[in-house]
């Protein structure tokens, strides 16, 4: 089983009240294949408001290691600001 760690920090232009989103990832094969680096996504939920663009969220693995991953915005909270509301992320697991 590996542990991954999702860091999500806010974009620079974006208030101070944003601050940092931690979201722990476990990542279990159950297939019981021995499978190694397979390809992985996970949508992550965002609170509305907070984040209005996926350019500065980061992948971190075990001991705060960078981890290379795409993000890309899965659905946004149309009704009110336009914000984030779901980031899809993908990555090799």
């Amino acid at each position: 089983m590996k542990r991954i760690a999702l860091s999500m920090a806010a974009a620079a232009f974006l208030s101070s009240w944003a601050g940092a989103l931690d979201v722990p990832i476990t990542v279990k094969e159950t297939a019981q294949t021995g499978a190694v680096s397979w390809p992985t996504t996970v949508v992550v939920p965002l609170p509305r408001g907070q984040y209005m663009n996926a350019n500065s969220f980061q992948l971190l693995g075990p001991g705060g290691t960078p981890v290379a991953a795409q993000f890309d915005v899965f659905d946004k909270w149309w009704a009110g600001d336009g914000s984030l509301k779901h980031v899809a992320v993908k990555f090799q697991a």
